[in-house]
């Protein structure tokens, strides 16, 4: 079992138990809306939010304030409710996918064990692959183990090898208990969030690159830094024509355990130094955008870290800029943004 404490005002413990994300639920209580719409009601390209690969991450669920911030900037947005086929698929303009999985890997207890198996068939991510090649855009969203497995097929056929882990930020300390033969990470006062700072002055060990996304259509929608919840990281194959915008640097962690969040001193580990957390690419006539973190997006409460503990765009203080980086990523990917 990982157990993970980080200090805010006091020490607080982040991952508990292996069904911690019982937990995790949307914060009902936080509406985004886009401050300058991009079109008016209802009138903007089709965002479809899948919804039939076991998805984490959903319209119903976990992504209700994504959705309404999107429907606030004029997107028509629902949920896709079917497998990917040819003509589902040419009724979107932009696909976000979250957290898929495969049905095979349903736990009920949410401690996903390995084999992680593909969340789509080989027709699905054949007819994914030419629909972005003809001009649809993908966002493609995976956290940390087990969901980097269940996408990485789909990710190879873009330029990314994704890996199956959990990324821990550079003043992350391991105390190794010889009791239970157990780990305890212990991380610094931002609670294993990292933040992607463009000018390199919020943290170290992480950095953000220059890129349209970060500037916006105009200075309003610039966005110094946008942070996001711990994770996972990918590597770019050779030739891969995927941009960079969210690196990993010295000091960073990596662990790959066989079953989530029950990491033990036999845990792979190594560093994150040479890895990314987001990036986007030209596809074709088509774009894609990958971030390895879900949570960034989101508005969440996470009582397993602490009472009331806000995860994603709802926490202002540690994540003021979320709520328009994702504004500007959706942007780029539907061409809005150069």
């Amino acid at each position: 079992m990982l157990r993970v404490v980080a200090s805010i005002a006091a020490l607080m413990l982040i991952v508990v138990s292996g069904n911690a994300h019982s937990a995790q639920v949307a914060d009902k209580n936080f509406h985004p809306k886009a401050q300058n719409p991009a079109f008016k009601s209802d009138a903007g390209p089709v965002v479809a939010v899948d919804a039939a690969h076991a998805n984490f991450h959903t319209c119903d669920g976990r992504y209700i304030a994504f959705c309404e911030l999107m429907r606030s900037d004029g997107y028509k947005v629902h949920s896709n409710k079917e497998k990917f086929t040819t003509e589902n698929l040419k009724k979107i303009d932009l696909l976000v996918v979250a957290n898929a999985l495969s049905e095979k890997n349903i736990d009920p207890k949410q401690n996903w064990a390995t084999p992680i198996l593909p969340a789509f068939s080989q027709r699905e991510t054949e007819n994914l692959v030419a629909w972005v090649n003809e001009g649809g855009s993908l966002l493609l969203i995976a956290d940390h183990m087990p969901f980097p497995g269940a996408v990485s097929d789909l990710a190879l056929r873009f330029g990314v090898n994704w890996g199956n882990n959990y990324a821990f930020a550079a003043d992350t300390q391991i105390v190794e208990a010889a009791r239970e033969n157990t780990l305890s990470v212990i991380t610094g006062p931002d609670a294993n969030m990292m933040t992607f700072d463009v000018k390199g002055l919020n943290q170290t060990g992480v950095k953000a690159y220059p890129n349209p996304v970060f500037r916006g259509r105009n200075e309003t929608e610039n966005v110094p830094f946008v942070t996001t919840f711990t994770g996972s990281t990918f590597t770019l194959l050779p030739g891969s024509k995927v941009v960079p915008l969210m690196a990993l640097g010295e000091g960073t962690l990596l662990m790959y355990p066989l079953k989530s969040q029950e990491q033990s001193l036999s845990t792979p580990r190594g560093p994150g130094a040479g890895t990314l957390q987001g990036g986007v690419l030209r596809f074709g006539k088509g774009r894609v955008a990958i971030i390895a973190e879900a949570s960034w997006c989101s508005a969440q409460i996470a009582d397993y870290i602490s009472p009331g503990f806000k995860m994603g765009m709802n926490n202002t203080k540690s994540a003021p800029y979320n709520v328009q980086f994702a504004l500007n990523l959706v942007h780029w990917l539907t061409g809005l943004i150069d």
